[in-house]
């Protein structure tokens, strides 16, 4: 009822604000978006996939260092901990390395089958 869709409207607003907030890359900015899959699973406890976002530091995207405006990398599993994959230091690193403005690097959930690499495309594709 009413009720139930004035309480999802902050909810709302957030995600929205958030969603145009992705479409400019803010030099230095580091954060981390969860996306949930709602499949009513057992696994439902744990994001689907966390994104962690990089933006590259103005210095690093001058005078050329960043001819990619994004790439996209997939977190191997196992590996979600380290340094390199876990730490802004460690992301930025791999920013530096891939010549990007901005890094998305992709961590699956634990306990979420998500097949193989194209069908892990697949899915995360617009």
């Amino acid at each position: 009822g009413v009720d139930e869709a004035c309480g999802a409207l902050p909810a709302l607003q957030a995600f929205f604000q958030q969603q145009y907030s992705l479409r400019t890359v803010r030099p230095g900015r580091f954060e981390q978006l969860e996306l949930w899959s709602g499949g009513g699973g057992p696994q439902d406890d744990t994001p689907r996939f966390t994104l962690l976002l990089l933006d590259a530091p103005a210095h690093a995207s001058s005078a050329g260092a960043a001819d990619r405006p994004c790439a996209v990398l997939f977190i191997p599993r196992g590996r979600e901990h380290e340094f390199l994959f876990s730490t802004e230091e460690g992301l930025g690193q791999l920013a530096r390395s891939a010549r990007t403005r901005r890094l998305l690097a992709v961590r699956i959930g634990r306990g979420h089958d998500v097949g193989g690499q194209d069908e892990l495309q697949q899915e995360l594709s617009p």
